[in-house]
């Protein structure tokens, strides 16, 4: 009950004292009922914001977490590290800078191949994986007479040449396999779930073939149109020839050499 009185003085000296009694109710039900709702739907809004702003937070969090491990990773030499983060604000555009510099590190510049640090982290993380999930060979590539390719045609022509040699090595194996130039004419070829020597001969066998077709590149430029360039192939299949990078590359490269010398053989003997 709200009560209020006044002292009420009438002109035959009577004094008169008036008093109003009226429940709270009758004039404070709808103010009460309106301040109960807007508190309520402060809390509520208070309420969503907050688990709104968590959510936000935890997603942005959650990408700036795989960002600086993707940046770790590759600041270890691994260069296919999956992002997957479609995002159009500064996040996203971080993401895809990050992408475009695994790309470019872990590629050779002149055929778009992979480069040597590119090889040596994928060959390192099947390596290290399960032995249930590792097989593969390992093909060492030397070009032979590309030397005399490039001091006849120049460095130009050159290039050329193992821009073209990438595209027919890319050519001869499966799209899962690896191709990489290790630098000037060597390449190395890694063909994953691969260890029998029958299927490995098939490839070396192709490659052989694709390698010594006549240079299209040659043929277009300076009207060469007979001029090949062979090569000298080495093989190594883990785990039998080799259980790390350093000792794969030296047996299939000692083999490369054993097939260059092979070469040389065959030609003094066809002069």
């Amino acid at each position: 009950m709200h009560v209020a009185y006044s002292w009420v003085r009438d002109d035959a000296g009577l004094a008169w004292l008036t008093v109003v009694a009226v429940p709270s109710s009758d004039f404070m039900g709808d103010l009460g009922r309106n301040v109960l709702h807007t508190v309520l739907v402060a809390l509520l809004a208070v309420v969503v914001a907050i688990l709104l702003g968590v959510y936000i937070g935890t997603w942005i969090l959650a990408d700036i977490a795989r960002l600086s491990s993707a940046a770790k990773r590759i600041g270890r030499g691994q260069f296919d590290v999956p992002l997957h983060i479609g995002r159009r604000d500064e996040i996203g555009q971080l993401a895809a800078a990050l992408e475009n510099m695994q790309a470019e590190l872990g590629t050779d510049r002149l055929t778009g191949l992979s480069n040597r640090t590119a090889l040596e982290g994928h060959l390192q993380r099947v390596i290290l994986s399960p032995p249930a999930a590792v097989e593969f060979a390992l093909l060492f590539i030397d070009l032979n007479g590309f030397k005399a390719i490039n001091d006849t045609y120049g460095h130009e022509v050159g290039d050329l040449v193992l821009v073209e040699v990438a595209g027919r090595l890319r050519d001869t194996v499966r799209s899962s396999d690896l191709v990489a130039r290790l630098g000037g004419d060597e390449f190395v070829i890694v063909l994953w779930r691969t260890g029998n020597a029958a299927q490995v001969a098939q490839v070396r066998d192709k490659l052989e073939r694709h390698l010594g077709a006549p240079l299209a590149t040659l043929r277009e430029h300076v009207g060469e149109r007979q001029v090949r360039v062979g090569a000298a192939v080495g093989v190594a299949i883990y785990p039998q020839d080799g259980d790390s990078i350093e000792g794969l590359l030296k047996h299939a490269d000692k083999g490369m050499y054993r097939d260059k010398q092979r070469h040389k053989a065959y030609a003094q003997e066809s002069s």
